[in-house]
């Protein structure tokens, strides 16, 4: 019984275990408002996909847009304006990490407008560089995600000799 620890120990010390979430205190996940009003040395922008970051306005099924001006109700622009200048704030970090998902679902997943519209405004050869400094962070992603390959143990093959072996099975005298 005093070998168990050291028997697990040895088992269990090749294998890569990932810590729990949220335990580290370096980071931290906000939201557009949050990040506002914090100052950090480096800010990683994330969703930054069409309909996420700015989220789709939503179909008001009760009071439609001409009722909503009638008593003073916010459109669904200023929403739209609101994640412009959150995006814009977050831009004046010290150090900026833009990402944004491949893929949405099955299908391909449209760059935020802010997105483009940046990529646009600082040229081709710029956005080229961007991308080769995200595509290190995109390796250390997948190298934490992948992990030490390791094979399956192989099966069991037993072989007794021909002696040892039964001569005749009697089904009520078979164990699982």
């Amino acid at each position: 019984a005093d070998e168990w620890p050291e028997m697990m120990e040895a088992l269990i010390a090749p294998e890569t275990v990932k810590p729990a979430r949220g335990t580290d205190r370096n980071i931290a996940i906000w939201g557009a408002l949050e990040a506002r009003l914090q100052n950090v040395d480096t800010l990683v922008v994330g969703g930054l996909n069409e309909g996420v970051w700015p989220r789709k306005p939503e179909s008001d099924r009760f009071m439609s847009r001409l009722m909503k001006t009638g008593i003073d109700l916010e459109p669904p622009e200023r929403r739209i304006g609101l994640a412009a200048h959150d995006f814009q704030m977050a831009m004046g970090a010290k150090k900026v990490v833009l990402a944004r998902s491949a893929r949405s679902g099955d299908a391909p997943a449209v760059p935020s407008r802010w997105l483009q519209r940046l990529l646009t405004f600082i040229g081709k050869d710029h956005a080229a560089v961007l991308r080769r400094r995200g595509d290190e962070f995109l390796s250390w992603a997948r190298a934490l995600d992948a992990g030490e390959r390791r094979d399956f143990a192989p099966r069991p093959q037993p072989k007794p000799p021909l002696a040892v072996r039964p001569q005749h099975f009697s089904v009520t005298e078979i164990e699982t």
